[in-house]
C-alpha cells in the first residue's frame, strides 16, 4: 500500500515511515520542514517538501507516483479505491 505521511520528517511521523516500509509498504512523506529534518526522512521514502496550509497547486497532487491509497483530509480519511 503507499501512504501519504503528513510530518514524516518530525521524531513520530519518521517513525510511522519506518514502521510503514518495514512492513512492506511504501510512503510519500509530506513535510514542511519547519520543525522536522530532512535527514530524518527515510531514504526509500518520497519527500515532498511542502507547506499543507498553502493552496494547493494547480497542476494536480504534490506527490510524485500515482496517488497514495488513503490520505488524511483535515477531518476525515478518504480511501482512494
Amino acid at each position: 500500500m503507499r501512504v501519504l505521511v503528513t510530518g514524516g520528517a518530525g521524531y513520530i511521523g519518521s517513525g510511522v515511515v519506518e514502521e510503514l516500509l518495514r512492513a512492506g509498504h511504501s510512503a510519500v512523506v509530506y513535510d514542511s520542514l519547519y520543525k522536522g529534518h530532512r535527514d530524518a526522512v527515510h531514504p526509500e521514502a518520497d519527500l515532498v517538501h511542502a507547506d499543507l496550509c498553502s493552496r494547493p497547486r494547480p497542476c494536480g497532487p504534490p506527490w510524485p507516483g500515482p496517488r497514495p491509497w488513503c490520505t488524511w483530509r483535515r477531518t476525515r480519511w478518504s480511501a482512494n479505491l
